[in-house]
């Protein structure tokens, strides 16, 4: 957040005078941090769905949520691989 303060700091000074160039510019920046968070938040949702979708890809195959060990007739309640918990 400081960067966009120093950056709109910087744009108010070189502009100057030039209120129209002033505008431009600013509406560049806006567009700029727009976009940027918009992959931010986009990036950080596929991350949640990737996890939630392993996650149920090893309930449904018998596998280790911990390390994805297969856990077909495990009767311990406990990985051997990495010693999760099962279930």
């Amino acid at each position: 957040m400081l960067a966009v303060v120093w950056g709109a700091a910087i744009l108010l000074v070189v502009t100057i005078g030039k209120p129209e160039l002033f505008r431009l510019k600013l509406a560049a920046v806006i567009v700029a941090i727009g976009v940027a968070h918009g992959l931010w938040k986009s990036a950080a949702q596929d991350k949640q769905e990737r996890a939630e979708n392993l996650a149920a890809h090893r309930r449904a195959n018998s596998l280790c949520l911990k390390c994805g060990y297969d856990l077909t007739g495990n009767v311990s309640g406990t990985c051997p691989e990495c010693g999760g918990k099962v279930g």
